[in-house]
């Protein structure tokens, strides 16, 4: 019996989820890896940001070899239309309707909202290299 029938029948208690911090629900509209650490953050129509892990050597032969580390709650009512992943993977800029808001990820998996950048219709964001 499979996860999806236990929960058909209402066997919640014997349901657990496959990936911790689930997929995403919807289009994903943006994905941007950081160059300094084995993550990648995407953003997709369900309003939530995911930070993924890179697979190891092991996780590679996994039908499923990303696994997500953190997803937060982007806004409660707009879609991210672009991503930026810091260089050093520790910040993701993620551009709203009418702002751009960056969150600073920190090692314990806990993630906030350092600032929101009010702007009208943003097109892009980028983190310089250097």
């Amino acid at each position: 019996m499979s996860q999806a029938d236990l929960a058909a029948t209402g066997q919640v208690e014997n349901f657990s989820p496959v990936f911790e911090h689930g997929t995403h629900h919807g289009l994903v509209t943006a994905i941007k890896p950081a160059f300094s650490r084995r993550v990648m953050a995407s953003c997709a129509e369900d309003r939530t940001l995911k930070l993924w892990n890179f697979p190891t050597e092991e996780q590679e032969a996994l039908p499923m070899p990303f696994t997500p580390e953190l997803s937060l709650q982007v806004s409660a009512y707009e879609n991210c239309k672009a991503l930026a992943m810091h260089p050093l993977g520790f910040q993701v800029a993620a551009i709203l309707e009418d702002m751009v808001r960056i969150f600073h990820l920190t090692p314990s998996q806990a993630s906030r909202t350092q600032f929101d950048l009010q702007l009208k219709n943003p097109g892009g964001v980028a983190y310089s290299n250097s």
